[in-house]
């Protein structure tokens, strides 16, 4: 049997929210650190498809130059070839989700990427690319 989440893909993603603070009183000297906090939620899971949603939060320290919080909502469905063996209500998909994270959100990162990079491009300086990789949240 294939695993978890090989026999998914994203359906449909959606922009549920987007902001972004450009600090203009900054000046860069020296280095600077961008931070990334990355979350999810499991909105919903039905016998062939899960709504989730991610939040990425970035900002910099020690130097403020920006923050910026994107959270989109995904539609994650079953393939076809999988509709008569998988039910997805027969996994406990919260800790699936959590250990297979940087797969399942795999194409939501390249579009978070792809948005971050075009608003740090709009204000004419080099677009800051984030890579589209998953940053697991440590709670302590």
């Amino acid at each position: 049997m294939i695993k978890f989440p090989g026999f998914m893909f994203t359906r449909d993603r959606k922009l549920i929210s987007l902001s972004y603070n450009h600090n203009e009183d900054a000046t860069i000297k020296g280095q600077f650190s961008v931070n990334v906090e990355d979350t999810f939620k499991v909105l919903e899971i039905t016998k062939h498809s899960m709504k989730t949603l991610f939040t990425r939060k970035i900002n910099t320290t020690p130097i403020s130059l920006f923050e910026s919080e994107i959270t989109v909502q995904n539609i994650h469905q079953v393939q076809n070839k999988y509709l008569d063996s998988i039910n997805l209500e027969d996994y406990d998909i919260e800790k699936l989700v959590d250990q297979n994270a940087s797969k399942v959100f795999a194409d939501t990162l390249h579009y978070i990427s792809l948005i971050f990079a075009n608003i740090t491009s709009s204000f004419g300086k080099t677009p800051l690319i984030m890579p589209p990789v998953y940053k697991k949240n440590k709670l302590d």
